[in-house]
Order: structure tokens, then sequence, then C-alpha cells
């Protein structure tokens, strides 16, 4: 099993103030085992992470100490991988997008929702409920 990790599940391990903190620690502690296969997450999600937390905290390095929790500088300590929405994806999520009506899933969720169907994913590890009836979600 291949799973990408949301942008909720990152923003809450990484914010201790946030609702679902503890429950996201257990996540990130059961990736880190292997307990739901190999985890990863993308260029979009992980622009939405530094995004959401330079926008709520206005303060650069709390979004830049959230990225080195998610991708930290020495390759041996990471506990997820990077993986990039390529091109063909990335058109297909537009499109799935502009179609779908669905003002909850933003760009970035369908993008997350592509790599999905396109099998590079089973599953999204996410405390998002929009995504579900769109793939399958572990919380």
């Amino acid at each position: 099993m291949t799973v990408v990790v949301d942008t909720s599940v990152l923003v809450a391990a990484y914010n201790e103030r946030d609702e679902k903190h503890e429950r996201a620690l257990e996540l990130v502690e059961q990736l880190r085992r292997g307990e739901h296969g190999e985890a990863f997450t993308t260029d979009f999600i992980l622009d939405e992470v530094v995004t959401v937390l330079l926008a709520r905290t206005g303060r650069h390095a709390i979004a830049v100490r959230a990225l080195d929790f998610i991708l930290p500088a020495d390759p041996d300590t990471a506990w997820i991988a990077l993986e990039l929405v390529e091109e063909e994806a990335f058109f297909r999520a537009l499109e799935a997008f502009r179609r779908s009506g669905r003002r909850e899933l933003s760009f970035t969720d369908w993008t997350t929702v592509t790599v999905v169907r396109d099998g590079r994913a089973d599953a999204i590890v996410s405390f998002d409920e929009d995504f579900d009836g769109v793939a399958a979600r572990i919380a």
C-alpha cells in the first residue's frame, strides 16, 4: 500500500494548538513505522502547508520549521517522500477542478485525487472529509 499525506495532517502534526494535533502525531508515527505502507506528499501539498502556516502565523520561521519537519535536510531522517505532480496529472486535475463544481475541494485537493486515481497512491491520509466519496481516506 502507498498513501499520500495531505495538508490537514501535516499542518496538525506541526501545530500544537490544532485540535487534531495528537491524532496527527499518531498518524506520523504510524507512517514512520510503515503501518500504512509507503508514504509521500506532493509538491502541491508541501506548498499548501507552507502557505497555510505562513498565512495563519505571519511568521516565516514557522513555515520554514514545518518545511524542515516534512523534508529534513538530512535525508536519513526523512519519514516521508516528496513526489512532483507531473504535467499530465496537473492538467487532469485542472480539468477535474473545472468540471466538479465542488467548492470544498481546492485545486491542490484535485491534484491529490488525481494522484490516487492514477494509481500512485491507494489512499489519502487526511482529516478532510471532503475527500470521502472521491478517494479512499485514512484519518
